[in-house]
């Protein structure tokens, strides 16, 4: 199915409208935070986790749990994206986010800026 763009804290995720998985691009930041975003706008059903490709790179997804705690979601060993199958969007949500730097921004956040730019 195709997915549709959301932005969700100022980036742009892909959600399936039928089963309401979210797929993440590697800069797009924090998954938690993504997914409290998107969690509390998006209608999400039980779905089961089918072995669909990246829709990036094609390749097959590696199954494993978040922070190796957390919900269920695929990653893309290629392009490092994440999907969220529809039913762990809430369970990622709840997960505890990412500190976020409170001195300037590290090399990483800045190098994020720029893809972001480069992408709109």
């Amino acid at each position: 199915m195709t997915m549709v763009v959301r932005d969700a804290d100022g980036a742009r995720v892909d959600v399936c409208p039928g089963c309401g998985g979210v797929w993440l691009d590697w800069f797009d930041g924090d998954p938690v935070r993504l997914a409290r975003r998107v969690a509390s706008n998006s209608r999400v059903v039980e779905a089961k986790q089918d072995e669909e490709p990246c829709p990036r790179c094609h390749v097959p997804l590696i199954a494993e749990e978040f922070r190796e705690v957390g919900p269920p979601v695929s990653r893309c060993d290629q392009c490092f994206g994440l999907f969220v199958p529809g039913g762990a969007v809430a369970l990622l949500a709840a997960q505890a986010p990412e500190p976020e730097a409170v001195s300037k921004p590290s090399v990483w956040n800045s190098l994020t800026a720029i893809l972001r730019g480069l992408r709109e």
